[in-house]
């Protein structure tokens, strides 16, 4: 395999660790995913290394090396169908059903899918919570009905600590402002003093 085939391979590759790796895949998937492309495509020598926001990968050939990216991916929010359709894909390549230029231009396709409307997001968030809230033991909720009660017991003695702690913070600043003057035990007339300095 030529060098040029070696880079059209892995940037294949590459690309698809990336859209993985920003659609909240997992990192093993992630290394599983870029190896088996890469394969796919003759390319044995080659090393991803995925961490949560970033992708590592080389190749080389005997002791040459000829590719090294390092990409570092910012996070975002999961997009699973992203997910799906790279993981079809990638088997697909690996049944050689599609040449790296292919493989590349539907990658990108991926890359563009657009976002779900954000109604369907609040919708599918609503129907989530529902569904925890039924799991959990949860009620319909009337209007007016008492959510929480406060015990007043904790108040109360929340609002005496809160007293204290401000009697004895008053008590410091006292001592330390009284601390600033020099003071005698006893009464009378100084004549003379001494100053020590430390």
């Amino acid at each position: 395999m030529n060098a040029e085939s070696t880079r059209e391979a892995l940037d294949v590759a590459s690309l698809a660790g990336d859209i993985l790796l920003a659609s909240g895949a997992e990192i093993f998937r992630v290394e599983e995913t870029i190896d088996r492309i890469a394969r796919a495509y003759g390319v044995d020598s080659s090393d991803a290394f995925v961490l949560s926001s970033g992708i590592f990968l080389t190749a080389e050939s005997g002791k040459k090396q000829e590719f090294a990216r390092v990409r570092h991916i910012p996070l975002s929010a999961a997009r699973l169908d992203k997910v799906t359709a790279v993981n079809q894909l990638s088997r697909e390549i690996e049944e050689g059903l599609h040449m790296p230029k292919e493989a590349k231009a539907w990658l990108l396709d991926i890359q563009r899918m657009p976002d779900k409307p954000r109604w369907h997001q609040v919708l599918a968030s609503g129907v989530g919570s529902a569904c925890f809230c039924f799991l959990f033991g949860g009620d319909v909720v009337e209007k007016g009905a008492v959510l929480y009660t406060i015990d007043s017991s904790d108040v109360v003695s929340g609002v005496e600590k809160a007293e204290l702690n401000l009697g004895q913070a008053q008590r410091s600043y006292d001592d330390a402002v009284d601390a600033q003057y020099i003071r005698t035990d006893i009464a009378g007339t100084v004549a003379s003093f001494k100053v020590r300095v430390f």
